[in-house]
């Protein structure tokens, strides 16, 4: 996958509000907690424990909390406006975000100045000079801010997974279910003819594939003497409806197969074929109407030969 192709990908990661308050919580305590342990700046010294340290280091989770909160509930609503954002945007809005940060932390700055008279600033440098401290804490910080937002990421994506897997995992025994049920020998079929008399009796699992020839069915079954076959005067969408509670389906227009007996499903010239177990020289086609629901099907049923 190419770079763009991959940045413009959907991000819906943060579409609800737990998501949101995740992040905006993880992060101000992130930042805090990094303040504390890497001392960057010279923000806290251990050798200098004192009031001003603390309330700086607490300064700077209150305004990414702000911050965080303003952007994610109410400044993101009237952004998206219910609209699903690319990866691309997001990480845009993500640096517009901590520029938004630093712009309240000068506003903050600016206001200690003014109340307290206590000035941060140092007017004895160009606007060049603060123009490139600016931009250099500005890097600094989203370094520091794609921590916890990467981490909101990863463990949305892991819970998505965990739900994701226990649904499949209550699909794989329902499946498994079916499957027993399938694939015991006093399972006997009747296959009828247009008039519902009986012209062959089998168990399901004899059963290889119908084929579907004018006002006939060829079905292909094992027999006492191998693969046989037999014509059924009667119409393919009878006996698959007489079939519908059995794994056998319809998989293009005039054919249908028993799953129980697929080996696998592969392209040969351009087309999808099915091979049969034991016999992988008969092939059964798979036309594109159908190809997705036998790819299910079929995964289902290797992995609940696995887990068996």
């Amino acid at each position: 996958m190419r770079v763009k192709e991959f940045l413009d990908l959907p991000f819906d990661y943060f579409s609800e509000d737990k998501a949101k308050w995740l992040y905006v919580i993880s992060s101000s305590l992130f930042v805090m907690l990094f303040i504390f342990i890497y001392e960057p700046f010279g923000v806290f010294d251990f050798d200098r424990v004192d009031g001003f340290a603390f309330f700086l280091v607490l300064l700077e989770g209150v305004k990414i909390f702000i911050t965080l909160l303003a952007t994610q509930l109410f400044l993101r609503k009237r952004v998206l406006k219910n609209k699903v954002w690319s990866l691309k945007n997001h990480l845009l809005y993500f640096m517009g975000e901590v520029l938004l940060l630093q712009i309240f932390t000068l506003l903050i700055y600016k206001c200690i100045e003014v109340f307290y008279d206590f000035s941060p600033f140092d007017y004895q440098r160009s606007f060049i000079e603060y123009a490139w401290i600016f931009f250099d804490v500005y890097i600094s910080k989203t370094l520091v801010m794609i921590y916890p937002f990467g981490g909101t990421i990863l463990y949305i994506y892991v819970s998505r997974l965990k739900v994701a897997k226990k649904e499949l995992e209550e699909e794989l025994l329902a499946m498994q279910d079916d499957y027993d049920r399938w694939g015991g020998h006093d399972n006997m079929i009747e296959v009828l003819d247009e008039n519902g008399n009986v012209n062959l009796l089998l168990p399901l699992e004899h059963i290889i594939s119908l084929e579907s020839q004018n006002q006939y069915v060829l079905v292909n079954y094992i027999g006492s003497e191998g693969l046989e076959k037999k014509l059924v005067r009667t119409q393919l969408k009878k006996i698959l409806s007489e079939l519908e509670e059995y794994p056998v389906l319809q998989c293009h227009r005039s054919y249908a197969v028993n799953l129980l007996n697929t080996a696998s499903l592969k392209v040969m010239e351009k087309k999808n074929y099915l091979l049969i177990k034991n016999y992988e020289t008969m092939r059964v086609p798979v036309s594109k109407t159908y190809l997705a629901q036998i790819r299910e099907m079929l995964m289902m049923s290797v992995v609940k030969s696995q887990v068996n």
